[in-house]
């Protein structure tokens, strides 16, 4: 009886182990196919309301958290707060009351040409001599999504 089991249990081993591979293929592909969602949809919701000044990057950490970093151009400081409430708008099915479920990172960015905003390399109303070269290099803007 025992050998019997024993010998069940080693012949479905290959057919289970594969099953089980499948199924985590399926729930990896179903994974990606919600970030590629999200993402989209908030580059979309983004382009309609402010125009194309960003693209998103969304992914998801292990413990099902999402993260979008997107960068923010430093001479349009204002359209961080747009950018914000438009991520919240698409992430609204992420429980306010879970601030880790949600993480928004903003990156500051130069101009298209490679180079610092007049205003950043110290040259605009009310910006300190030196500028950001002087004080080192920006740190990106972590901030809680509720």
């Amino acid at each position: 009886m025992l050998e019997t089991v024993v010998a069940t249990a080693i012949a479905s081993f290959p057919v289970v182990t594969t099953l089980a591979a499948l199924r985590f293929a399926a729930w990896a592909e179903e994974r990606r196919e919600e970030r590629v969602g999200r993402q989209i949809a908030l580059t979309d919701a983004i382009h309609a309301q402010l125009g194309a000044v960003t693209a998103p990057v969304v992914t998801r950490g292990a413990s099902g958290g999402w993260r979008v970093a997107t960068s923010v151009p430093v001479d349009r400081p204002e359209l961080a707060g747009d950018i914000l409430s438009i991520a919240r708008r698409v992430f609204a099915d992420v429980p306010a009351d879970h601030p880790e479920r949600l993480e928004i990172v903003l990156l500051p960015r130069e101009d298209r040409n490679g180079r610092e905003s007049l205003r950043r390399r110290g040259h605009g109303r009310g910006a300190p001599r030196g500028g950001a070269g002087a004080r080192g290099a920006a740190r990106p803007a972590v901030l809680p999504a509720a």
